[in-house]
């Protein structure tokens, strides 16, 4: 159940809220962790010659990339100006990202601060999203192979849930529009450099033969669905260590190609940095269409050498803990940890 799903606000169904509520807290001490490792978004190029970062050639093979973006928006607590000035910049972004693409639609966005003290109520009729005082500390992917088509055919024919421009597309239109490659993406851009709670992405490779799990989360006009995975050794994780506000991480969510030729999405998640100081500001991001960040102070980044990648305990649901092996526990003392979970 979505955080705007009524079942909260209904008094008759409270102790159906607590059960929710227990299931979500009992599931975090089910996790078990596993080390893995970290490495710095912007030198892709060195883990993989030849490839950029802030090139749709990364986002085709990786299903990750980096964008660039001098925002004028200067409130981003007021969706109304968030939805004026930024949604332009991003789609602008896009339609610049991704040579031959035709039209990009920002349709929602989420903001992430966990320090905030103000009205976080989501207001769906008044195009508000509110603000999130938490982290998705769960490795997944934000649709799946159904709902990617979905979502967009419910927004172009039903305009649903659509913060952004608003779509009357005809059914017969949005086949003819759907016949074509599309794309789900998601994009996060600090509103501040990011210190601590950062957001780590998988590449596409890694990952791309191993089965999902599905996921529903129901609205009160629709159930959309997402997807998690499980642990495994080789997964290949990003992030972009100190991401600064023009720096904008770019996450494949869904891609309409199937023929194997490019990536069809990345998985995501929030994390804590243990290393971080203890007076590290939360993470605060504006994004467009969801995401969340990354961090690691400069002195430290300029320290590492391209084999020397961040170490990072990742948790899972399957098999046993790594940590609890001697010799795992002694290859990673001493270096930087950062803890991520699966469900």
């Amino acid at each position: 159940m979505v955080s705007s799903n009524a079942l909260w606000r209904d008094p008759a169904r409270e102790a159906d809220a607590d059960a929710l509520r227990k299931d979500e807290r009992d599931s975090v001490r089910r996790c078990l962790y596993f080390p893995q490792v970290l490495r710095d978004a912007r030198r892709i190029g060195e883990y993989h010659p030849g490839l950029s970062p802030s090139s749709s050639e990364c986002m085709d093979r990786l299903g990750v990339a980096l964008g660039h973006c001098e925002s004028r928006c200067e409130n981003f607590y007021d969706a109304a100006e968030v939805e004026r000035v930024f949604y332009p910049e991003m789609e602008k972004l896009l339609l610049e990202f991704f040579p031959g693409a035709t039209d990009a639609l920002v349709y929602n966005h989420d903001v992430f601060d966990k320090e905030y003290d103000g009205d976080v109520v989501e207001d769906q009729d008044n195009k508000n999203p509110g603000v999130n005082t938490s982290y998705a500390n769960l490795v997944h992917n934000d649709l799946n192979d159904n709902s990617g088509r979905v979502r967009c055919r419910e927004l172009l024919t039903k305009n649903l849930r659509n913060f952004g421009r608003e779509q009357h597309y005809t059914e017969a239109e949005a086949d003819a529009k759907m016949s074509r490659r599309f794309m789900s993406i998601n994009l996060a851009k600090p509103m501040e450099t990011v210190r601590q709670n950062p957001f780590v992405l998988c590449a596409w490779p890694s990952f791309a033969d191993q089965p999902y799990i599905n996921n529903y989360r129901i609205y009160d006009d629709r159930v959309g669905e997402t997807t998690r995975f499980t642990y495994r050794p080789d997964h290949e994780w990003y992030w972009i260590p100190d991401q600064q506000p023009n720096e904008v991480s770019m996450l494949k969510c869904y891609d309409s190609v199937t023929d194997g030729s490019v990536s069809r999405w990345s998985f995501h998640t929030a994390c804590i940095d243990p290393t971080a100081p203890d007076d590290a500001p939360c993470r605060k991001k504006r994004g467009g269409a969801l995401l969340r960040l990354l961090l690691r102070g400069e002195a430290e980044r300029k320290a590492l050498s391209p084999s020397e990648v961040v170490p990072v305990i990742v948790g899972g649901i399957l098999g046993g803990c790594a940590g609890e092996d001697p010799a795992e526990l002694d290859r990673v003392r001493g270096r930087p940890l950062v803890l991520v979970r699966f469900a």
